[in-house]
């Protein structure tokens, strides 16, 4: 599955995190303006894990200020897991029909399958009370990545 782009800024003409570097071997982000942000803190925030990078004291003068954050600073976050979401995003970029190849071999028998069940037997909301969602993929897994499938996060 591709990564998906929430970033509201987009629509008020602010940098999106694509637009900041990060680099691993050293684990900081560079922004547009070339100030390395370095990792602050982590965070349990929803049950997830996630890295904070920001500069103190660049983003006061910086003449991109205007086009980066309307705040006083600017922080990336980034998910613990997230070189996996990189990889896999690398993956689609050198194999754009893979995603054809997963529609075919992955969504359509699902959905047959849900289809062959009943709506009422094959929901996805809450595999619990749903014999074949529970016994199809295991339930918490399933529900982790319906979500996924449905919310692309």
């Amino acid at each position: 599955m591709p990564k998906t782009l929430t970033s509201s800024g987009t629509k008020r003409g602010l940098f999106t995190r694509q637009d900041f570097i990060y680099d691993a071997e050293h684990d900081h982000y560079t922004c547009p303006a070339g100030v390395k942000l370095t990792k602050i803190h982590r965070r349990v925030d929803h049950t997830e894990d996630f890295d904070r990078y920001r500069h103190l004291s660049a983003c006061f003068p910086c003449p991109l200020k205007s086009r980066c954050t309307p705040t006083q600073r600017r922080i990336i976050k980034r998910w613990e897991n997230e070189d996996v979401l990189d990889r896999m995003q690398a993956r689609l970029d050198r194999m754009p029909e893979a995603m054809g190849v997963r529609r075919q071999t992955v969504e359509h028998p699902f959905g047959t399958l849900k289809a062959w069940m009943g709506p009422q037997l094959a929901g996805v909301r809450n595999p619990k009370k749903h014999v074949f969602a529970g016994k199809l993929a295991g339930e918490n897994r399933f529900q982790s990545v319906d979500r996924r499938l449905r919310f692309g996060g």
